[in-house]
């Protein structure tokens, strides 16, 4: 939790901002499932505790934050205003809408591997007038229209998938982890960068790779089995006299 409030302070992106609440929504709806009320309601208030923290860190002791990211807002609602009929509604939306425009600027097959890549504008391979800004826009580069459509469903598909298991593991012992995980990392799975910048590609499955792992059921029984055993350990008594085994 401190950590998310470090990254507020000084982070600066919008992206963040939305996402941190989101992800404590994950945990405390995850927590909810498992049968636990009581900690779900103590992360809320936690979460309102780290909130009131930031709000006064930024109001009062390093106020030059806060303008920072009014700024940010301003320009960006401005930009997007102008660019979009819907603003940062219409950004949002076209990162799913704005490959159809390619249809006709593209290749059928596309330019071929890596041409949609970051380092394919920096080498001159791209102009920076058709450089990708999303994921499924440089598909569209790397592989032509048919094979972004291709790409395009099993990105849905694998996030719905991952969101399924995450809901069957929620309701065991043990899982609020993958639900935690999931809404971490589902905006990563469905559009986000996963083939476009090599410093962050990795970062981005590594976090799908947990999600499935911590979704299993073998491994949230498996948790909660060994929790289970520690317990009953505890409770066997001593050899060669009474009282309860300490751990």
């Amino acid at each position: 939790m401190l950590a998310a409030v470090v990254i507020i302070l000084y982070c600066g992106s919008r992206s963040v901002l939305f996402m941190v609440p989101v992800v404590l929504l994950g945990a405390v709806v995850g927590t909810a499932m498992s049968g636990r009320g009581l900690v779900a309601t103590k992360i809320v208030l936690v979460a309102a505790m780290f909130a009131a923290l930031v709000a006064i860190v930024m109001i009062y002791i390093v106020p030059e934050r806060l303008d920072a990211y009014m700024v940010r807002f301003t320009e960006a609602d401005y930009y997007e205003s102008s660019e979009y009929q819907l603003g940062t509604f219409g950004r949002i939306l076209g990162t799913f809408t704005n490959v159809f425009a390619l249809a006709d600027r593209v290749p059928f097959f596309g330019y071929g591997a890596g041409y949609g890549t970051n380092a394919a504008v920096i080498l001159g391979y791209i102009p920076l007038s058709l450089s990708a800004e999303s994921d499924w826009d440089r598909h569209v580069y790397d592989l032509g229209m048919i094979g972004w459509f291709a790409v395009a469903l099993f990105r849905i598909w694998m996030t719905g998938w991952l969101g399924w298991r995450c809901l069957l593991a929620a309701k065991l012992p043990e899982g609020t982890l993958a639900m935690t995980l999931y809404s971490a990392i589902a905006v990563t799975a469905l559009s986000g960068q996963l083939v476009g910048q090599n410093s962050i590609n990795g970062l981005g499955w590594f976090a799908i790779g947990l999600c499935a792992a911590a979704s299993s059921k073998r491994q949230v029984v498996r948790s909660a089995s060994a929790k289970d055993m520690h317990r009953t350990y505890k409770g066997l008594p001593r050899l060669g006299g009474a009282g309860v085994a300490e751990s």
